[in-house]
C-alpha cells in the first residue's frame, strides 16, 4: 500500500502541531524497524509511504519511506 503523510508541519517543530507531526514520524520508523528481518529486509513491504514536507529536513528513514519536497503556490 502507498501512504502519503502531510509532513510540512515539521518546519514548526517547536508548536504543538509540529511536535506532535514529530513524534507521529519517529514511531512510525520504529513500528517499520520493528518489521525488520534477521537480514535487514522488511517483512512488510507492501506499505511504502511519501513524507511530504515543504522544505528538506533532517530524517533518518527506512528504505520504504521517501521525501517529496513541494512548494506552496503564492496567491497574490
Amino acid at each position: 500500500m502507498k501512504i502519503g503523510i502531510n509532513a510540512s508541519f515539521l518546519r514548526k517543530q517547536n508548536n504543538g502541531i509540529g511536535q506532535v507531526t514529530t513524534n507521529f514520524l519517529k514511531k512510525l520508523v520504529e513500528i517499520s524497524n520493528d518489521n525488520l528481518q534477521d537480514d535487514g529486509q522488511l517483512s512488510n513491504e507492501k506499505n511504502i509511504y511519501f513524507i511530504y514536507l515543504e522544505e528538506d529536513v533532517d530524517l533518518e528513514l527506512p528504505e520504504n519511506f521517501h521525501k517529496v519536497i513541494f512548494r506552496q503556490y503564492q496567491i497574490n
